[in-house]
């Protein structure tokens, strides 16, 4: 009964629920128009709190393909109680049974050890070394090295040239900060998976 990849309706604690919830346990065969009427509520805000309703199973349309929308017909199938069924953002909480009906799943996003640390890094700044860009990301030489070839894959990674410091020539590397804002997005969207580790969905080359 869980819908997936649905946008949370945020509702503020409202009289008009408990209005359309009484009026539909004194009337358990209701047609939308009358409700509509008698709770004095717009199309819209009642569509939205139906919507859940339906989804949880509290009550069940009896009439499908009904044209205009307010012909529709409704049965109550699970009264409660008293209290309105109250949105929240897993669905809906019964205060009557004290129960929630999960509707909406959270995506667990798992992300990469220390690689958004990078990225950040590497958004914030035009250009660096890998001392440079291991002193921005709080990471040692170590956990970049062993992320590098990875971030080469990314296209993150532009040119470089070379300089000198410390009396030794290194490498400077120019970071594509579109690239970089674009993979940090596809990570906060879930493209890492333990499965895939290397993230080669993600790979430009």
């Amino acid at each position: 009964m869980s819908h997936l990849n649905q946008k949370k309706l945020n509702y503020k604690k409202n009289k008009k629920h408990q209005t359309i919830w009484s009026y539909i346990r004194r009337n358990p065969h209701f047609r939308v128009g009358e409700i509509i009427m008698v709770c004095d509520v717009s199309l819209g805000y009642f569509k939205k709190y139906i919507k859940e309703l339906e989804a949880a199973e509290y009550i069940v349309l009896r009439s499908k393909f009904i044209r205009p929308y307010s012909n529709r017909e409704y049965s109550l199938l699970n009264n409660t109680g008293a209290a309105a069924p109250k949105i929240i953002p897993e669905g809906l909480l019964d205060e009557n049974t004290g129960k929630t009906i999960v509707l909406y799943e959270e995506k667990v996003v798992h992300m990469p050890e220390l690689l958004p640390d990078i990225l950040e890094a590497m958004k914030t700044n035009d250009s660096a070394t890998k001392v440079e860009l291991c002193k921005a990301a709080g990471v040692t030489r170590k956990k970049l090295n062993d992320w590098w070839k990875v971030i080469e894959k990314l296209g993150v990674i532009k040119d470089k040239f070379c300089e000198m410091g410390n009396q030794k020539i290194v490498d400077v590397y120019i970071f594509d900060s579109k690239r970089v804002r674009e993979i940090i997005k596809e990570l906060k969207n879930g493209a890492y998976s333990e499965d895939e580790p290397e993230l080669r969905n993600l790979w430009m080359h």
